[in-house]
């Protein structure tokens, strides 16, 4: 199934990918993606931002592949650049800072089959995220996918 993820362009990226469901259904493995689409950085606090990253997620069904809607928990590791345009009120200036990340979630969600060929999936995610390896965060997500199955 191919997904895309329609909210992500009002912030200025573009969040797709692909899910790999296992025969039994009692499983699958997806890998997003996320890109930058706009010319501009995304301003947060006065800082640009600039951001790519890919991932890895498993999800397990307790309920098989069965039913309209089900529910599915599991994990995710996300890796990535962040790259930021801080600006410094002392000197009037600002300074590029490039930063790798590294996320690992817990994630849980409802996919919900309105067909056999369209898949809506709302899903969340808490975990630990890296900066650069030296500098921990809370790292958490809050998803809505639209997949087309072929």
């Amino acid at each position: 199934m191919f997904f895309l993820a329609p909210i992500a362009p009002l912030y200025g990226y573009v969040g797709i990918g692909y899910e790999h469901f296992s025969k039994s259904g009692m499983s699958s493995i997806r890998i997003p993606l996320i890109l930058q689409i706009n010319d501009e950085d995304f301003q947060i606090n006065n800082n640009y931002r600039t951001l790519y990253g890919i991932g890895y997620e498993h999800k397990f069904y307790p309920t098989g592949s069965s039913g309209i809607v089900r529910g599915f928990l599991g994990f995710a590791e996300h890796l990535g650049v962040l790259s930021i345009r801080e600006y410094y009120y002392y000197d009037e200036g600002y300074e590029y800072n490039s930063y790798f990340f590294n996320d690992t979630q817990f994630i849980g969600g409802v996919q919900f089959h309105p067909s056999k060929l369209i898949n809506i999936t709302l899903d969340a995610g808490i975990g630990l995220g890296l900066l650069d390896f030296d500098e921990s965060y809370l790292s958490y997500k809050i998803g809505l996918n639209l997949g087309f199955r072929f």
